[in-house]
């Protein structure tokens, strides 16, 4: 492709990355991408901002972000919520996958009490750390936070209003499975303590003093408004 950077136009190049490159990291990434560590995340969004850098002539060191958005494109990680989403109504919507189906618990139906948002799906049991990687764990807080776009639209309705939703609040859900607890703890205890948010991004960066690296920690919160 970089021998006809020149001759295409934006749209083209655009269209092209996003056929020949970016199908690859999106495939099953509702999945794969919950297991990974930020730095192999990191390296995934290395491969987007390419393909920006590419399609709209950027020079290395300018931000890759306006361009993102003049392109109306997600981020990978936003990618993957839309992605999510989109599974998750298929499920809810039609029943399919059966397995999926048979997981998904509404509020309303583990007891009688007439509580607020009692159409809200419940969270799944669990006694690990681990298991907020999960695609069910994640799912269900992104129906509890979308709810208002379940409704009965068609698949491409859904998507592109949910698409919509995304650009304009900036959502991203961030999951590391080396994430400390008391860290958590203390995001949690700051968010009810102040203004609510949609998503806490808390980066810790430690440096051990045996390897010649950095660690960075991205706790996943996603809390209502």
């Amino acid at each position: 492709l970089s021998e006809y950077c020149d001759l295409l136009p934006t749209d083209i190049k655009l269209t092209l990355t996003s056929t020949l490159v970016l199908a690859h990291t999106t495939y099953m990434d509702f999945i794969y991408m919950s297991y990974l560590t930020v730095y192999n995340k990191h390296r995934i969004q290395k491969i987007q901002n390419a393909c920006l850098r590419y399609s709209f002539k950027v020079r290395k060191r300018d931000h890759i972000s306006p361009y993102r958005e003049r392109a109306k494109w997600l981020s990978i990680e936003q990618r993957r919520i839309l992605h999510m989403s989109c599974l998750l109504y298929k499920v809810i919507q039609f029943g399919t996958p059966l397995y999926l189906k048979e997981l998904i618990t509404r509020r309303e139906d583990l007891h009688t009490v007439n509580i607020r948002n009692k159409k809200a799906l419940s969270i799944p049991k669990h006694n690990t750390e681990f298991f907020k990687a999960s695609f069910m764990y994640q799912a269900v807080h992104i129906y509890n936070y979308l709810q208002q776009f379940y409704l009965d639209y068609s698949i491409s309705t859904f998507k592109k209003h949910v698409k919509s939703f995304i650009l304009e609040n900036n959502i991203t859900l961030w999951y590391s499975l080396y994430c400390s607890t008391t860290l958590m703890f203390l995001i949690r205890l700051y968010t009810h303590a102040h203004t609510p948010v949609i998503v806490i991004l808390c980066i810790c960066k430690l440096r051990y003093k045996w390897k010649k690296h950095y660690v960075y920690f991205i706790p996943f919160c996603l809390w209502r408004q």
